[in-house]
């Protein structure tokens, strides 16, 4: 897996506004492998919601622990 969809969650809970002044830091957290991360939504309580495309499964991240937990959607 690309971190391409954690850095655009890291990317997203710093902020869309931020000065020219402001410095930026971008964590990245390795997933399943092969889950084919995509879709990424940083919730309020700060773990970071994925689509897991091609596992057929949405993913949660915690990044403070930087566990990341797979949930299956089910058939169809």
């Amino acid at each position: 897996m690309t971190r391409l969809g954690m850095m655009l969650a890291a990317a997203m809970m710093v902020g869309a506004s931020v000065s020219a002044q402001a410095k930026m830091a971008i964590d990245t957290y390795p997933v399943l492998a092969g889950s084919g991360a995509h879709d990424v939504y940083p919730a309020p309580d700060g773990t970071v919601w994925f689509t897991a495309q091609a596992a057929g499964k949405v993913g949660r991240l915690d990044p403070k622990t930087g566990k990341s937990d797979m949930i299956a959607l089910g058939r169809g």
